[in-house]
C-alpha cells in the first residue's frame, strides 16, 4: 500500500498521544479479508502503550452472524501473534484474547467497551468550558459536515481523496451564507463529484445544506465549487492546510 502524507499524518497524530492515553481502542474493519497488515502496527501499539488495549471489530452490522466467524478468528490470531512476540509485562496490556464486536448503528454492542473505557479513565478538571462542543473552528466543523455527505453520496472510496475547505461563513439575519471548495486529487475525480449534468454536486449540496441548517438551526445558503489539487494527499502543505493543522507539527519527525 502506498504510504501517503495523509496516512502519515493520521499515524503520527495517533502515536503522539499514545503515551498520554488512559485506554487504547484499536479498530479493525470486520469486512477486511485479512489483518496481516495490522500485525506490526498493533504489536507496536501494545508494546509501547502503558494503558489497557482493546481490540475491536467494527462495522459488524454489515455481516450476518455466521459471516463474523472468520473475522473473529483472524482477530484472535492477531492477538495471539502479538501476545507471543512481546515481553510478558507488555502482553498484560491486552484486555481480552478475543475481539470486542462493535457497531455504531447498534449502540448496545458498544456498552461493554464504553464501560471498560470509563473504568480506566481518571476523573480530572475540565480542560474546556463545559458547554463547548469542540475546540475546532466553525469553518472546520462545516467542512466536516459537508465531507460527511460526500461519503454518503459518493461511496466509500473517493472521499478519502477528497477534502473540503470552507472559504467564508457570513451570518445575516435569518440566513447563513457559506462558500466552500471541494478539492479532489485527480481530474477524473472532479467529473465523479459533479456527476452527469451536475446531478451529484446538486445532491451533495442539498444534503449538506440540510445538515448545516440543523447545525446552525437556521436557513443556510451553500455555494459549492469543485477544484483539482493534483495528488494533494501526498503534499504535506496541502494536507496541513485542509486539515487546519500546524505544518511544523506534521513535518517534524
Amino acid at each position: 500500500v502506498k504510504k501517503v502524507a495523509l496516512n502519515s499524518l493520521m499515524n503520527r497524530a495517533a502515536w503522539s498521544v499514545l503515551d498520554q492515553a488512559d485506554v487504547v481502542i484499536y479498530l479493525l474493519d470486520a469486512e477486511e479479508e485479512s489483518f496481516d497488515g495490522d500485525l506490526d502496527f498493533f504489536r507496536s501499539v501494545v508494546k509501547s502503550s502503558e494503558a489497557p488495549v482493546l481490540l475491536c471489530l467494527n462495522k459488524t452490522d454489515k455481516l450476518k452472524r455466521e459471516a463474523l466467524d472468520g473475522p473473529i478468528l483472524r482477530a484472535e490470531q492477531l492477538i495471539a501473534q502479538v501476545k507471543d512476540s512481546i515481553p510478558a509485562e507488555s502482553a498484560t496490556n491486552l484486555v481480552a484474547e478475543t475481539p470486542f464486536l462493535i457497531s455504531a448503528k447498534r449502540k448496545e454492542s458498544l456498552e461493554e467497551v464504553l464501560k471498560i473505557a470509563a473504568n480506566g479513565l481518571p476523573e480530572g478538571p475540565w480542560l474546556y468550558p463545559a458547554d463547548d462542543l469542540t475546540d475546532r473552528s466553525q469553518k472546520f466543523v462545516c467542512s466536516e459536515l459537508i465531507r460527511e455527505q460526500a461519503f454518503r453520496c459518493l461511496g466509500a472510496e473517493l472521499p478519502y481523496h477528497l477534502a473540503v475547505k470552507v472559504d467564508t461563513i457570513v451570518f445575516n439575519p435569518g440566513i447563513v451564507t457559506i462558500d466552500a471548495l471541494i478539492i479532489v486529487g485527480r481530474p477524473q475525480h472532479k467529473g465523479i463529484v459533479v456527476g452527469k449534468g451536475g446531478s451529484k454536486i446538486k445532491e451533495l449540496g442539498s444534503k449538506s445544506r440540510l445538515s448545516l441548517e440543523k447545525h446552525f438551526e437556521q436557513k443556510v445558503f451553500l455555494e459549492l465549487e469543485v477544484t483539482v489539487d493534483t495528488d494533494w494527499v501526498n503534499d504535506p502543505l496541502s494536507v496541513s492546510n485542509y486539515a487546519e493543522l500546524e505544518v511544523e507539527n506534521f513535518m517534524n519527525p
